[in-house]
Protein backbone atom coordinates (compact mmCIF):
# COMPACT_ATOMS: atom_id res chain seq x y z
CA UNK A 1 0.00 0.00 0.00
CA UNK A 2 0.86 3.97 -0.82
CA UNK A 3 2.18 5.82 1.62
CA UNK A 4 0.83 8.69 -0.49
CA UNK A 5 -2.51 9.08 -2.29
CA UNK A 6 -2.83 10.95 -5.54
CA UNK A 7 -5.27 12.70 -6.30
CA UNK A 8 -5.48 14.23 -10.10
CA UNK A 9 -8.23 17.30 -10.92
CA UNK A 10 -8.81 17.51 -14.72
CA UNK A 11 -11.16 20.78 -15.57
CA UNK A 12 -13.58 19.56 -18.57
CA UNK A 13 -12.30 21.13 -21.85
CA UNK A 14 -14.18 24.64 -23.08
CA UNK A 15 -18.40 23.90 -23.57
CA UNK A 16 -20.67 25.48 -26.01
CA UNK A 17 -22.72 28.39 -25.43
CA UNK A 18 -24.29 27.82 -28.65
CA UNK A 19 -27.55 26.18 -27.76
CA UNK A 20 -29.18 28.55 -25.20
CA UNK A 21 -31.74 26.63 -24.57
CA UNK A 22 -29.58 23.91 -22.82
CA UNK A 23 -29.79 23.77 -19.29
CA UNK A 24 -26.28 24.51 -17.26
CA UNK A 25 -26.03 20.75 -16.94
CA UNK A 26 -26.43 19.75 -21.13
CA UNK A 27 -24.03 22.03 -22.41
CA UNK A 28 -21.83 20.37 -24.70
CA UNK A 29 -18.05 20.86 -25.89
CA UNK A 30 -17.07 23.45 -27.78
CA UNK A 31 -15.06 22.53 -30.96
CA UNK A 32 -12.07 24.31 -29.22
CA UNK A 33 -13.01 21.99 -26.01
CA UNK A 34 -12.76 19.01 -28.02
CA UNK A 35 -9.15 19.91 -29.78
CA UNK A 36 -8.03 20.72 -26.26
CA UNK A 37 -8.48 17.07 -24.72
CA UNK A 38 -6.46 15.41 -27.73
CA UNK A 39 -3.47 18.16 -26.93
CA UNK A 40 -3.56 17.55 -23.63
CA UNK A 41 -3.97 13.64 -23.54
CA UNK A 42 -1.29 13.50 -25.65
CA UNK A 43 0.60 15.56 -23.63
CA UNK A 44 0.04 14.20 -20.37
CA UNK A 45 -0.74 10.69 -21.21
CA UNK A 46 1.82 9.05 -19.02
CA UNK A 47 0.28 11.12 -15.69
CA UNK A 48 -2.90 9.39 -16.89
CA UNK A 49 -1.90 6.24 -17.14
CA UNK A 50 -0.84 6.22 -13.44
CA UNK A 51 -4.16 7.01 -12.53
CA UNK A 52 -6.22 3.96 -11.57
CA UNK A 53 -9.44 4.99 -11.63
CA UNK A 54 -11.51 8.36 -12.45
CA UNK A 55 -14.31 9.66 -11.18
CA UNK A 56 -16.49 12.23 -13.33
CA UNK A 57 -19.18 14.70 -13.15
CA UNK A 58 -22.33 14.22 -14.93
CA UNK A 59 -22.39 17.00 -16.54
CA UNK A 60 -22.51 16.91 -20.16
CA UNK A 61 -19.31 18.91 -20.88
CA UNK A 62 -17.33 16.28 -17.98
CA UNK A 63 -18.44 13.14 -19.74
CA UNK A 64 -17.54 14.45 -23.19
CA UNK A 65 -14.16 15.52 -21.94
CA UNK A 66 -13.04 12.26 -20.24
CA UNK A 67 -14.80 10.11 -23.09
CA UNK A 68 -12.32 12.35 -25.33
CA UNK A 69 -9.47 11.83 -22.86
CA UNK A 70 -10.14 7.90 -22.47
CA UNK A 71 -9.71 7.71 -26.83
CA UNK A 72 -7.00 10.02 -26.70
CA UNK A 73 -4.92 8.49 -23.56
CA UNK A 74 -5.77 5.21 -24.00
CA UNK A 75 -8.23 5.12 -20.32
CA UNK A 76 -10.51 1.82 -19.90
CA UNK A 77 -13.56 2.86 -19.61
CA UNK A 78 -13.58 0.11 -17.16
CA UNK A 79 -11.89 2.93 -14.83
CA UNK A 80 -14.52 5.24 -15.30
CA UNK A 81 -17.69 6.01 -13.22
CA UNK A 82 -19.94 8.40 -13.33
CA UNK A 83 -21.46 10.68 -10.09
CA UNK A 84 -24.18 13.23 -9.84
CA UNK A 85 -21.99 14.45 -6.64
CA UNK A 86 -19.32 16.03 -8.99
CA UNK A 87 -21.57 18.18 -10.60
CA UNK A 88 -21.07 20.92 -7.62
CA UNK A 89 -18.95 24.01 -7.72
CA UNK A 90 -18.73 23.47 -4.12
CA UNK A 91 -15.28 22.55 -2.43
CA UNK A 92 -16.59 21.01 0.57
CA UNK A 93 -18.72 18.99 -1.25
CA UNK A 94 -15.70 17.34 -3.21
CA UNK A 95 -13.99 17.28 0.02
CA UNK A 96 -16.78 14.84 1.01
CA UNK A 97 -16.80 12.96 -2.28
CA UNK A 98 -13.00 12.31 -1.78
CA UNK A 99 -12.58 11.22 1.72
CA UNK A 100 -15.00 8.35 0.12
CA UNK A 101 -13.10 7.13 -2.35
CA UNK A 102 -12.52 3.80 -2.34
CA UNK A 103 -8.66 2.99 -0.52
CA UNK A 104 -7.52 0.05 -2.47
CA UNK A 105 -6.94 3.43 -5.19
CA UNK A 106 -3.89 5.07 -4.24
CA UNK A 107 -4.09 7.41 -7.44
CA UNK A 108 -7.38 9.04 -8.05
CA UNK A 109 -8.54 11.76 -10.67
CA UNK A 110 -12.14 13.74 -10.67
CA UNK A 111 -13.51 15.08 -14.09
CA UNK A 112 -15.36 18.53 -13.21
CA UNK A 113 -16.01 21.78 -12.35
CA UNK A 114 -14.77 25.42 -11.32
CA UNK A 115 -14.77 26.91 -9.16
CA UNK A 116 -14.66 24.36 -6.69
CA UNK A 117 -11.76 23.18 -8.45
CA UNK A 118 -9.16 25.78 -8.01
CA UNK A 119 -10.54 26.61 -4.44
CA UNK A 120 -9.80 22.89 -3.74
CA UNK A 121 -6.71 23.42 -4.71
CA UNK A 122 -5.72 26.61 -3.12
CA UNK A 123 -7.11 24.81 0.35
CA UNK A 124 -4.71 21.76 0.35
CA UNK A 125 -1.74 23.80 -0.76
CA UNK A 126 0.36 26.43 -0.17
CA UNK A 127 0.77 27.62 -3.84
CA UNK A 128 -1.95 30.05 -4.82
CA UNK A 129 -3.34 29.22 -8.38
CA UNK A 130 -5.88 32.08 -9.67
CA UNK A 131 -7.73 29.48 -11.92
CA UNK A 132 -7.31 26.23 -13.23
CA UNK A 133 -8.04 26.64 -17.17
CA UNK A 134 -10.72 25.08 -19.38
CA UNK A 135 -8.80 21.46 -19.64
CA UNK A 136 -6.75 22.29 -17.37
CA UNK A 137 -4.65 19.27 -14.97
CA UNK A 138 -3.34 19.31 -11.52
CA UNK A 139 -1.88 16.51 -9.82
CA UNK A 140 -2.22 16.64 -5.82
CA UNK A 141 0.01 14.34 -3.17
CA UNK A 142 -1.60 13.36 0.19
CA UNK A 143 0.71 12.21 2.66
CA UNK A 144 -1.52 9.49 4.03
CA UNK A 145 -2.64 5.95 3.68
CA UNK A 146 -6.69 6.80 3.82
CA UNK A 147 -8.42 9.11 1.88
CA UNK A 148 -10.59 9.91 5.25
CA UNK A 149 -7.45 11.67 6.34
CA UNK A 150 -7.14 13.88 3.49
CA UNK A 151 -7.57 17.26 5.88
CA UNK A 152 -5.08 16.20 8.38
CA UNK A 153 -1.64 15.73 6.38
CA UNK A 154 0.40 17.45 4.22
CA UNK A 155 -0.92 18.24 0.58
CA UNK A 156 1.80 19.25 -2.02
CA UNK A 157 1.45 20.37 -5.54
CA UNK A 158 3.06 18.13 -8.08
CA UNK A 159 1.89 19.45 -11.19
CA UNK A 160 -0.13 22.51 -12.69
CA UNK A 161 -0.53 22.10 -16.57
Amino acid sequence: MSDYRYLTLIRHAKSSWEYTELADKDRPLAKRGKKSVEKMAAHNHQLLKNVEYFYCSTAERAVQTIELFSRFADIAESKIDFYDALYTFEKTSLIKFIKKSNNQFSSIALVGHNPAFTELVNYFTEDEINNIPTCGLVRLRFDCQDWRDIENVDCRLLYFD
